[in-house]
């Protein structure tokens, strides 16, 4: 029960980093190819993971991890770090930021249906009543529902699918690996393959170009981002995969209040009830794991 605790700390502490690193991007520097800023955060998260791996001599486990291991951490990388983000960013261009802000919002449906299905988590009908609850606070607080769906979209769509299989992947890879080996993998590899990517366009030169102002951004994100993965991947190793992903959701309304403090937006009457429906629901989630299995906590090779 204490790591099921801690992992939900750890998953909370994961959405305010998310909700504040979002509302901090709103006032970064501009000019930045997507891809290029992504792929140097990606690799810099994976060089820093790699200094942490050897600090806390955690290097013999990566040299014997098995071919197997190898192959699950490449794809982490390929499935969660870097195809996603190539779709992510190239459909945001095609739609409107509120629909592509709703369709990834939803992603914490699809963890939930993978995870019953692939990890065999234990989600009952009181447990569904939760996650719908919190998919129609998710609506209220985002106020929009597309009723057509663009290419743009659909390619929003297709990243929050590749993000979920990612999670659940990863879930089930902290069962044999420490949190530190699988958030490097993802990293390191995702952007080594944004960098494949970023080549074969043509766009990585944008890289060569970049001002002073622009690299201390990349550096500051790219500590935030370290924090973010941190958090989450300790966190998702002792709880059950749809509890994470649905606690990550109070990324955006983290965002949204901290506007409102620093800005003259102010959180309409429908937002403040998708709020409160969210922490309910999530409440709600939480409450029915008093009991966690084994499995959905970190194993003694792990902590």
């Amino acid at each position: 029960m204490k790591q099921f605790k801690t992992g939900v700390s750890l998953t909370l502490a994961t959405a305010l980093i998310s909700g504040f690193s979002i509302w901090l991007n709103a006032y970064g520097v501009t000019g930045i190819n997507p891809g290029v800023f992504t792929g140097l955060k990606n690799i810099g998260v994976g060089l820093i993971l790699l200094a942490v791996i050897l600090v806390f001599r955690q290097f013999h486990e990566l040299r014997t991890l098995s071919r197997r291991s190898w192959l699950r951490l490449i794809s982490i990388g390929l499935i969660g770090g870097s195809v996603p983000f190539v779709l992510f960013f190239n459909g945001l261009v095609m739609t409107t930021a509120g629909r592509a802000g709703f369709i990834q919002k939803t992603m914490f449906i699809y963890v939930a249906l993978l995870a019953a299905a692939f990890l065999k988590e234990r989600i009952t009908k009181y447990a569904w009543v939760g996650i719908a609850a919190l998919a129609i606070g998710q609506v209220l607080f985002l106020q929009t529902i597309p009723r057509s769906y663009s290419t743009g979209d659909l390619m929003i769509f297709a990243a929050a699918l590749l993000w979920a299989i990612e999670m659940v992947i990863s879930k089930k890879a902290l069962q044999t690996m420490s949190p530190d080996i699988v958030i490097w993998g993802r990293m390191f590899f995702g952007g080594l393959f944004i960098w494949i990517y970023l080549v074969m366009t043509g766009a990585a030169s944008s890289a060569t170009v970049l001002s002073t102002q622009q690299w201390l951004w990349v550096a500051v994100t790219t500590l935030i981002l370290v924090a973010y993965v941190l958090t989450l991947y300790h966190g998702l190793a002792r709880v059950p995969a749809h509890v994470a992903a649905s606690i990550l959701t109070l990324g955006a309304p983290v965002t949204v209040t901290l506007q409102a403090l620093y800005t003259d937006k102010t959180i309409s009457l429908p937002e403040v009830g998708g709020i409160v429906l969210m922490l309910a629901a999530l409440v709600w989630l939480i409450s029915l794991q008093r009991q966690p299995r084994t499995s959905h906590v970190l194993t003694d090779h792990n902590q």
